[in-house]
């Protein structure tokens, strides 16, 4: 009996995280009148610089429509200093890497942009969590 759980919970864990590593999307935003769904991909984080040598960080991600079903993938990224800021543009390029399109963003708008933004820049920079008071 113990090696027939034992084996069940070896394929739980597997299965799990095969399914995991699966499904390495996030969703970002979504828009009821576009029919849009934004899905960002955390673990395509990448510090790079422009053309210009201003760093930046970039993220993969992708653009559903649920009305025609139609998925596009991109990259989307944001300055440094505009994530310090926490305002500026996010610039949306061709998976290739060639530029497609710029929007504004401010933290905590209510815009896609904004919520793009706010996704690649907290990729950037997890959360601290405040561990001083927890020791003995």
């Amino acid at each position: 009996m113990w090696k027939f759980c034992f084996s069940v919970l070896l394929v739980t864990a597997f299965g799990s995280q095969s399914a995991f590593a699966q499904s390495d999307w996030v969703r970002v935003a979504s828009s009821k009148s576009s029919g849009g769904v934004w899905e960002g991909k955390p673990s395509s984080l990448e510090y790079s610089k422009t053309k210009a040598g201003v760093p930046i960080i970039v993220v993969v991600g992708r653009k559903s429509n649920t009305t025609n079903q139609e998925v596009s993938l991109h990259k989307w990224y944001v300055t440094a200093d505009d994530c310090k800021s926490k305002k500026g543009k996010v610039i949306t390029l061709k998976i290739t890497g060639e530029f497609d399109y710029e929007n504004d963003f401010a933290f905590g708008g209510d815009t896609v942009a904004t919520s793009l933004a706010e996704f690649v820049c907290g990729v950037k920079t997890p959360k601290k969590v405040n561990n001083s008071d927890k020791g003995l």
